[in-house]
């Protein structure tokens, strides 16, 4: 509906038409405080999901290719991304704040919506007792996806947590100049050179 509007809006400034569009799906902060505690445990499957993510003991990132999978976003399993770098252990002082970013129901924006077909680059594999749960991350959008044995179990949108996930992933991939691109707030990807 919104890009049947946009579509027979006058012609403007392609920049213009950006910031509009930009600002029609900026989620509001203050919605993030309405929730309800089943919301994070439905984003995890079920409780043992989320209990392994809150009490992982390590978590490893990938950068993965999400290539040709955009349209499958929620059907595609964590072994179809294929791997285009790593793993790489996240040190445990961001283990921390990872974690409790993530099981925090206050990090996720529960009454927006976004019109975007997720292409996650990022993967952590969050490890309990020789069991794991995978989160991709969409930073083009930020919307991420929860998986528990190769599976999709729930997304959400994470722009409350984007600073402390861009912090962490530079920390831990200095010399890549897409991850040292992300912005800390908002959306997308800005190559540095």
């Amino acid at each position: 509906m919104i890009f049947e509007v946009l579509k027979d809006a006058p012609a403007r400034d392609a920049t213009v038409r950006e910031m509009e569009i930009d600002e029609m799906f900026r989620p509001d902060p203050n919605q993030t405080k309405d929730f309800s505690p089943d919301q994070l445990v439905d984003l995890f499957g079920d409780q043992s999901i989320r209990d392994i993510t809150a009490n992982a003991e390590h978590i490893d990132v990938l950068l993965i290719n999400p290539k040709g999978l955009e349209l499958k976003w929620g059907i595609a399993t964590v072994s179809d991304y294929p791997v285009n770098e790593g793993p790489v252990r996240i040190p445990k002082h961001d283990v921390a704040a990872i974690k409790e970013a993530l099981t925090d129901a206050r990090s996720f924006g529960w009454n927006y919506g976004k019109s975007c077909l997720p292409a996650p680059g990022v993967r952590m594999t969050f490890t309990k007792d020789n069991q794991s749960v995978d989160v991709l991350y969409c930073f083009a959008c930020n919307i991420l996806g929860v998986y528990s044995k190769n599976k999709f179990v729930g997304g959400e949108d994470f722009d409350t947590i984007r600073p402390t996930l861009v912090r962490s992933l530079q920390r831990l991939y200095p010399y890549n100049r897409l991850i040292q691109g992300l912005p800390e707030t908002g959306s997308g990807v800005t190559a540095k050179p």
